[in-house]
């Protein structure tokens, strides 16, 4: 009887490894395809906003990335980001 109860085990030990790689796979091709970059096609941060630190006054980063780049984006474009 210690053999048919370690063959039972051996079996739901299998199931559970195949339901686990299952929902483990199917969960991250899930998360893949939800990816908002795969969907929008919009143009990326300029790198030059986040990776160069302005000093006072610097004009041009201000014309690309200051004040007046967000003011002249519509509130769609600003919105897009974000799922209501």
């Amino acid at each position: 009887i210690v053999e048919e109860w370690r063959f039972i085990a051996l079996i739901f030990d299998r199931l559970f490894l195949v339901i686990f790689v299952s929902v483990s796979l199917i969960g991250t091709l899930a998360s893949l395809l939800k990816a908002p970059s795969l969907y929008k096609s919009r143009a990326p941060i300029d790198p030059m906003c986040y990776l160069y630190y302005p000093p006072i006054n610097d004009s041009q980063w201000m014309k690309r990335c200051g004040a007046d780049y967000f003011q002249s984006l519509s509130n769609e474009q600003l919105l897009s980001n974000f799922q209501l």
